[in-house]
């Protein structure tokens, strides 16, 4: 059943929490902010009856900081490779000169030997 909600919504997983219990039962924990927000708007989706008093705590429309957090990485490093500066981005994308800096330092370390060949090549 993990395995099918992970793939229903196109996530890949990072460890499996599903297990059945020393009673006989399955046991199934999804922590995952994202799948719980595409699981309740898929209920809604298909008019099924949930449960308020469990998914009522669940705003479906919520964007999680993690998901901002990808989001602008991906932002900042599409833009970062098309040539603009730091402060470009900084002024393009509207945050804080911290973020957008940080994005641009981890990927640089990631990539270290393609810069390296960059910075041959333009001298």
């Amino acid at each position: 059943m993990e395995d099918f909600i992970y793939d229903y919504f196109k996530k890949k997983k990072k460890k499996k929490l599903s297990k059945v219990g020393s009673d006989g039962y399955a046991l199934l924990t999804i922590s995952d902010n994202e799948i719980l927000n595409n699981l309740k708007r898929e209920c809604i989706r298909l008019k099924l009856s949930i449960k308020l008093r469990k998914w009522g705590k669940i705003d479906e429309n919520k964007i999680s900081r993690n998901l901002l957090f990808m989001d602008n990485k991906k932002n900042i490093l599409d833009l970062f490779e098309n040539g603009l500066s730091p402060t470009e981005i900084i002024s393009k994308l509207e945050l804080k000169k911290g973020v957008v800096y940080k994005h641009i330092r981890n990927f640089k370390n990631k990539n270290k030997e393609l810069f390296r060949a960059v910075k041959l090549k333009s001298k």
